[in-house]
């Protein structure tokens, strides 16, 4: 992320390895955020 300050790094507390079935809104939230920004 250092390297990198286009990357970002989100932390999901209290999620585990499958984050899109684990906590599918906040997932979905992130992803169009992401997805919003590379436009």
């Amino acid at each position: 992320i250092e390297q990198r300050p286009d990357w970002r790094l989100e932390l999901l507390p209290g999620v585990g390895h499958v984050p899109q079935l684990e906590a599918p809104e906040l997932f979905g939230e992130l992803v169009e955020d992401f997805l919003r920004a590379e436009q």
